[in-house]
């Protein structure tokens, strides 16, 4: 089975669900046809106690006869199926050929088990129904027996194994264990609950069998700290056991991940736990056992021996630091050896003994395969220096990063780091040629240069020569406050971006440039998300200072509003980000916020007529509103009244899964932007790319008919024109339920 489950409302694939019938095989002679006249016993071998109704089906037609033991054998006309049932015994179904000759010329004998007792304590003010489970495999889509409890409580359940449900109106269902051995009698207290309720059974990927003893933590989606294990909200332990079951009622969150962990088998994590209030969910959490790695390190051929090897979980498009998740130290054969990995897309980086440098690789990885990667290494001297004019400059950090043949590049760890000395020289170690990217900064951290340069031996040299000068400057709002956290780019005339890309305005609205060029016209562009942005043109002449800029960005027109639940109650917190339609179809972010206590919000507003805004948080699906018209008042926007969720599974043409994918969303003609869908999901506490199973969960969607491209293989710009490319299938969401999309993501030509 797949990693989620399958409820009634969500229409996914349906479970087998695996009924014991309780009836007696005779020793005797193989395809023995039945006696025409067939005896009912108990479990115990001894008459039945009361009455049991004996139906057979023969074609269409069904004929049932209420039958006491005492009345002998009951004379058996040709049927297709035999169901026995009464107050205290079975149900037992079983077609001919199950039946067997107690004799060779005695009537065929059937087992029909006595019912176990159960009583309900608690039941007397609720009007509940016992809704029955078989624990080896649980049909969610329907129990195998629903009975109406009475207001005694006390009520006769088939005997077996069950999963039992107690289920009342407008609570969540409460869930128990039952062992329910023929004739037994059996105490549960119902406690009324408000929420949902969880059944996750844990499972092994490689053959499905149930796993005992894994450790489930069930918390609230996003509660984790960036930092530590730390949760918030809503968090629930439990321990498997022998049906690897997990029962949880009760469940407060909408939107909920399971965090499951055995010594045997590799961690994982079940995102998107979604449900209703007064649902029952079913859910698998398929446990892998891993992939193996072999990493093996050479220095000019030879073994490289007290090298550290660090396997990283780096997300595409990741500008902080990678999360370390397995470290392993080379032998003496210089190769380092992980099992037990998780499998997904990662980078494994090797650093040199004492920290001189470092290369990596990227691999994916798959569970229950072993995977090999090489690195053929040589120490490649790099050296240069660092000059403002004719004057050294001493203390600048370069950091050289690896890159693509394209330029494309992880700006994370660097491979090697080093300062520049009073001289102004630098030197440092390379161990792995191609093409790498330099950063220099000066001494105070801000951006200086850079360089692009192909590392080859014996020696690499890049020289940074600044020019004896720099352009400072203030950005301010339109009241001449200084503007904090505004980013400063400029660009010169030749069309290539200078260093001080990325160059953020400080608390106070400063910024520093060092010039590359004493001569030369550029621009300088300061923009925040809050303001419309503001460019100048600068002329430099060389042996001139250049004059201090000033950069005014203005806050152009505010839209205020209140975000409203689909009951009219304030949406606290949720996100509010606004945009600009431009030619084409295209959107501009003008702004984004968060409601206030009264679900009230003041986002920047489009220069046209139109204003674009997307919504969502707690209680509201993500939102699509358009403002036309400049309100006096705040306008409302009131959310849907329910979400969906879409899972996608995302698997290459080996049928192996495919991490670290993003998507884009069309919901109509409607594209969202993926800045929105990030957003979103980072809101709800998941990932915007496929985890290492290949399952991306989109929660909180508006109900309606979604198109899903795949994000590295299209543009907002190219869906929005309604080009095919990166097209990965359509769906309708509907509300209150988890769609799954099976995608195949074909290999690059």
């Amino acid at each position: 089975m797949g990693s989620s489950g399958v409820s009634t409302e969500r229409g996914r694939p349906v479970l087998a669900a695996t009924l014991a019938a309780w009836f007696l095989l005779p020793v005797g002679a193989g395809g023995v046809a039945p006696s025409d006249q067939l005896s009912l016993v108990d479990d115990r071998g001894e008459p039945l106690g009361s009455p049991v109704e004996i139906c057979l089906v023969q074609g269409l037609e069904t004929d049932c006869v209420e039958r006491s033991s005492q009345e002998g054998p009951v004379e058996l006309p040709p049927f297709d199926l035999l169901r026995v049932e009464g107050a205290d015994h079975g149900p037992v179904t079983v077609r001919p050929a199950r039946l067997r000759s107690a004799g060779e010329n005695g009537p065929s004998r059937l087992v029909v088990p006595r019912k176990a007792t159960l009583r309900a304590r608690g039941a007397a003010e609720h009007r509940l129904t016992a809704a029955l489970y078989p624990v080896a495999d649980p049909d969610p889509l329907r129990p195998a027996h629903s009975l109406a409890v009475p207001a005694s409580g006390e009520l006769k359940v088939p005997a077996g194994d069950w999963l039992l449900a107690l289920e009342g109106r407008g609570a969540a269902p409460d869930l128990h264990l039952l062992a329910a051995a023929p004739g037994t009698g059996h105490d549960v207290r119902y406690r009324a609950r408000e929420g949902w309720s969880l059944a996750l059974r844990v499972v092994a990927k490689d053959g499905g069998e149930p796993v005992a003893g894994a450790r489930v933590v069930i918390q609230a989606a996003g509660s984790r700290e960036p930092e530590g294990p730390g949760a918030r909200g809503e968090r629930r332990t439990a321990e498997t056991g022998p049906h690897g079951l997990v029962l949880l009622s009760g469940l407060q969150s909408p939107l909920m991940e399971a965090l499951v962990d055995h010594p045997a088998f590799v961690e994982t994590t079940l995102p998107g736990l979604s449900s209703t209030l007064g649902a029952l969910e079913f859910w698998d959490a398929p446990l892998g056992r891993g992939a193996a790695l072999e990493a093996t390190i050479r220095v000019d051929g030879e073994p490289a021996r007290g090298w550290r090897c660090a396997l990283l979980d780096r997300p595409p498009g990741t500008t902080g630091s990678s999360r370390e998740v397995r470290a392993m130290a080379a032998g003496n054969d210089g190769a380092c050896l992980g099992e037990r990995l998780p499998e997904g897309s990662f980078w494994l980086r090797v650093t040199a003994p004492e920290g001189s440098g470092a290369a990596e690789r990227e691999i994916q990885l798959y569970d229950g395969e072993a995977s090999g990667l090489a690195f053929d290494l040589s120490p490649i001297p790099v050296e240069g220096e660092v000059l403002e004019g004719e004057e050294p400059a001493a203390a600048y950090t370069i950091r050289i990063f690896r890159t693509s043949e394209t330029g494309s590049t992880y700006f994370v760890e660097p491979v090697a780091e080093t300062v520049s000395a009073e001289d102004g020289t630098y030197e440092t170690t390379v161990w792995d040629a191609g093409h790498h990217y330099f950063s220099l900064t000066d001494p105070q951290g801000e951006a200086a240069s850079s360089e692009h340069a192909d590392v080859q031996g014996p020696v690499t040299r890049v020289d940074f020569r600044l020019a004896p000068g720099e352009i400072e400057g203030l950005v301010v709002d339109e009241d001449g406050e200084p503007v904090a956290g505004a980013m400063v780019m400029v660009k010169w005339d030749a069309g290539t971006e200078s260093s001080g890309r990325g160059l953020w305005s400080g608390d106070d609205g400063t910024f520093r440039l060092a010039l590359e060029s004493a001569a030369g016209t550029l621009t300088v562009t300061a923009s925040h998300a809050e303001l419309r942005p503001e460019t100048v043109r600068l002329t430099l002449v060389e042996g001139e200072a250049p004059p201090p800029i000033v950069l005014t960005l203005r806050r152009g027109g505010a839209l205020q509003g209140r975000l409203l639940t689909a009951a009219g109650a304030p949406v606290v917190g949720a996100m509010v980000m606004s945009f600009e339609p431009g030619p084409g179809g295209g959107l501009a972010r003008r702004g984004s916020t968060r409601t206030d206590g009264e679900g009230g919000f003041e986002v920047p507003s489009a220069a046209q007529a139109s204003t674009r805004i997307f919504a969502g948080g707690p209680g509201c699906p993500l939102t699509l509103a358009d403002v036309t018209e400049a309100a006096s008042e705040p306008v409302v926007i009131t959310c849907p009244g329910a979400s969906g969720t879409l899972l996608v599974h995302l698997r290459d043409e080996q049928g192996r899964p495919v991490s670290g994918e993003l998507v884009l969303l069309r919901r109509g003609d409607v594209v969202i932007p993926q800045s929105v869908l990030a957003a979103h999901l980072h809101f709800l506490g998941q990932s915007m790319t496929s985890d290492g199973s290949g399952r991306l969960v989109l929660p909180g969607l508006t109900p309606g008919t979604y198109a899903v491209y795949l994000y590295g293989r299209t543009s907002e710009d190219w869906v929005g024109q309604g080009l095919p490319q990166g097209h990965a299938g359509s769906v309708t969401v509907a509300p209150e339920q988890t769609l799954e999309l099976e995608v195949l993501v074909e290999n690059d030509p």
